[in-house]
């Protein structure tokens, strides 16, 4: 019988995982396809950032919220979270990344069968004190709630923290028809203060609480700063070494959700190909580079027609208004029409590419 070496670095336990360990997608923070490194901030949204994560909940504060290149030894990136304007009055918010169901199906939660599993990350945090995990278990009959606790010990240094979480109730009910209504939500609270409603930690409730009594509301520190990086959801009650996918199958898997193609260094690049339907209409189909896991129903662009250009013939004219969702879209790919003020000829061929550095377009399906 052949036996597994384990390497230099590797826990012993590494050995028996072959596949989709982590459940958390981009857990190294590295794919920001929205936002290519810059910050952004949140008051009253959710929104999405880094590829997968979501910041959520805030409303009188600001966070700023952006990639960064602080982290610890053996990640290249975290995602930094400043608290810009304070408040004590406010809900709770922080970062957040929904899994799908369909990536934790073998778990067997809201069975007699359910597993524990086991989430680990490295934090920096500008505070110290107690701080709160947040997992909304969507099943198919009950949502169950479950908020954990970690301790950071010392401010400005990064801490590796563990967490374990037994499986919901039975009564949560298991992951059954529409696997894409169920789901498992998995936060970072970083405020809470406006939520006075407290429950007992590392236990499963019915009570749609955020934090446990004594945890830190960073929101209410102007200028705090929370850093996280090596986020892993895994299976079981034991951590195990950060699961490093390759990076092509990290950038598939965050495509999945969220697709945006972009104009190169100098400001071209050809994002699809399609026919003219009349002397300024024209229809251009583009492919995602991985199924995405339901079809998009809207593009996002970059709100500008100088932007892009079709290409026809032996010229190229620039868009007299933005790119438009054209429908006819499946998971594997999309139609996008577009409208010069002359020039084209029905039934020939087109291409659509950027016209500047800033030209992107990109498609949704996030749950």
């Amino acid at each position: 019988m052949a036996l597994t070496q384990v390497q230099p670095g590797m826990l012993a336990s590494d050995s028996q995982y072959t596949g989709f360990k982590n459940r958390i997608i981009n857990g190294a923070m590295v794919f920001d396809q929205r936002n290519a490194g810059a910050s952004y901030t949140n008051s009253n949204q959710a929104l999405y950032g880094l590829d997968r994560w979501r910041s959520y909940g805030i409303t009188s504060a600001v966070l700023t919220v952006q990639q960064s290149t602080t982290a610890p030894a053996g990640f290249s990136n975290s995602q930094s979270v400043t608290v810009t304007t304070s408040t004590t009055a406010n809900d709770s918010g922080g970062l957040s990344q929904i899994i799908e169901a369909n990536n934790v199906f073998d778990l067997n939660w809201g069975t007699s069968s359910g597993v524990a599993v086991t989430a680990s990350f490295w934090v920096r945090v500008s505070v110290i004190g107690t701080y709160n995990i947040y997992l909304r278990y969507v099943g198919a009959t009950t949502t169950y709630y479950y908020i954990a606790t970690y301790t950071v010990s010392v401010a400005n240094t990064w801490e590796q923290k563990t967490v374990n979480i037994a499986a919901p109730p039975v009564g949560a009910g298991a992951f059954t028809g529409a696997l894409n209504s169920n789901y498992l939500d998995f936060r970072f609270v970083i405020n809470s203060s406006g939520n006075t409603t407290t429950v007992t930690g590392n236990t499963w409730s019915t009570t749609p609480a955020v934090k446990t009594a004594g945890s830190v509301d960073l929101a209410s520190n102007s200028g705090a700063t929370f850093y996280i990086t090596g986020v892993q959801l895994e299976k079981g009650s034991t951590a195990t070494s950060f699961d490093y996918r390759p990076y092509g199958t990290e950038e598939s898997l965050c495509q999945r959700y969220y697709y945006r193609v972009k104009a190169n260094s100098g400001g071209n690049g050809l994002f699809g190909v399609g026919w003219c339907r009349s002397t300024t209409e024209a229809t251009v189909s583009i492919p995602y580079p991985t199924a995405m896991r339901t079809n998009p129903t809207a593009l996002e662009q970059s709100g500008t027609a100088a932007n892009y250009q079709l290409v026809f013939a032996a010229s190229a004219g620039a868009l007299s208004a933005v790119p438009v969702f054209g429908g006819e879209t499946t998971t594997q790919g999309t139609r996008v029409d577009c409208t010069v003020a002359s020039g084209l000829t029905a039934g020939h061929g087109v291409g659509l590419r950027a016209g500047s550095t800033s030209a992107y377009l990109a498609w949704s399906a996030e749950l």
